[in-house]
């Protein structure tokens, strides 16, 4: 199996290898890369240090109980991958994104940014053969403007949604090989499979990289509201009023002209 949380950054030109460092403390790095004729190396490996984080804990006095930082000091690794020359790195667990984006930092000059999927594409990319064994999403109920989620799994399964996919089960041959994985629009991917490195790092490369969105860039788009077609403003308020999407003081005033 392989898992991984996806970032993405600058492709590297004719970058320099991504070293390894055992030389007994922390942070540690043993990592590895397969080359291919195209030049492309595919990197994978485990990286190990200390993350400090802070949390609420509580202080006695005579004055009563309050809150105050603790700083704490954590031993962690995870497992990576990396291709420079295409864009992505991925790391196994939440608890190692700051070795990853340290260590590439570092030693390739880069800054990853935490990646989404865009799911949607993605699934519209599959070959019509695909099994898709489970779908998670969440679609907006016209009625009452609230998000209905829900998930579907094997015979349960009515076909990918076409808005709102937030995870996507499937099983397709890909380059003469059987994909059986899960994909997240968060940014997760895994198969599920006894793939070498190489493979699972060639499958990133050709079918997720192409479609992965800067979270900070996808969480603009979610954020930011529709536009009025009669005013250009934007509200969250933006309703169908006689075929335009418009605004309540512009759908206010087409109920004025027309009565």
């Amino acid at each position: 199996m392989h898992a991984a949380l996806l970032y993405t950054f600058d492709r590297v030109e004719d970058p320099d290898r991504l070293p390894s460092d055992l030389a007994g403390g922390l942070p540690a790095a043993d990592v590895s890369g397969t080359s291919y004729l195209d030049g492309r190396t595919i990197y994978d490996g485990t990286l190990a240090g200390r993350i400090e984080s802070e949390t609420q804990v509580p202080v006695v006095s005579e004055d009563g109980i309050a809150e105050a930082e603790q700083k704490r000091e954590e031993r962690v690794m995870a497992d990576i991958y990396a291709d420079l020359e295409t864009g992505w790195a991925g790391v196994g667990s939440s608890t190692g994104e700051r070795l990853l984006t340290d260590y590439l930092a570092t030693h390739a000059n880069v800054r990853p940014e935490k990646a989404t999927i865009d799911l949607e594409t993605v699934a519209g990319a599959l070959p019509d053969d695909a099994d898709i064994n489970g779908v998670v999403y969440s679609q907006t109920l016209e009625d009452h403007g609230r998000d209905a989620a829900g998930a579907e799994w094997h015979n349960a399964v009515q076909g990918i949604p076409s808005e709102g996919l937030s995870a996507l089960s499937v099983s397709y041959t890909w380059d003469g090989m059987l994909v059986d994985g899960m994909l997240a629009a968060s940014g997760y991917v895994a198969v599920y499979r006894d793939w070498t490195t190489d493979a699972f790092g060639r499958w990133v490369a050709d079918v997720i990289e192409p479609h992965l969105v800067p979270e900070r860039e996808a969480d603009a788009q979610q954020t930011l509201p529709d536009a009025c077609d009669d005013c250009g403003r934007r509200s969250a308020d933006i309703r169908e009023y006689g075929g335009a999407a418009l605004c309540p003081v512009c759908a206010d005033k087409r109920d004025e002209e027309g009565a």
